[in-house]
C-alpha cells in the first residue's frame, strides 16, 4: 500500500509543477500579459519625456 501512496503523491507533484510551467509559459510569453504590462511601464515614461 505504500508504495501506491508514493506514487500518488509523485503524480500530484507532476500535475502541479506542469500547471505552474504552463502559467509561467502563458504570462512570460512575448506578447503575454506580464510582457506587455512591463512594455506599458517602461513607455509611459519614454512618452512622458518626450
Amino acid at each position: 500500500m505504500k508504495r501506491s501512496s508514493s506514487a500518488q503523491v509523485m503524480i500530484e507533484h507532476v500535475i502541479v509543477l506542469t500547471a505552474i510551467v504552463v502559467v509561467l509559459i502563458l504570462f512570460l510569453r512575448p506578447g503575454g500579459r506580464f510582457a506587455n504590462a512591463i512594455n506599458a511601464l517602461l513607455q509611459r515614461p519614454a512618452t512622458m519625456m518626450q
